[in-house]
């Protein structure tokens, strides 16, 4: 637990190399992706299984 005055900060970096590529390469809608819901494994596959993400 936190002392009196402090926070605990919890991060989740799943993912990472997606969204920094993302970043570096000025891919907004992976950005976008990342924004909303971060399933960007299963958005990039929507086009190729014609399965849609049920989130």
């Amino acid at each position: 637990m936190p002392k009196p005055g402090c926070k605990f900060v919890d991060t989740d970096f799943s993912a990472i190399e997606a969204s920094v590529v993302a970043w570096l390469a000025d891919e907004e809608w992976v950005l976008q992706v990342f924004r909303t819901h971060d399933k960007i494994y299963e958005a990039i596959a929507i086009p190729y299984t014609r399965v849609h993400y049920q989130g």
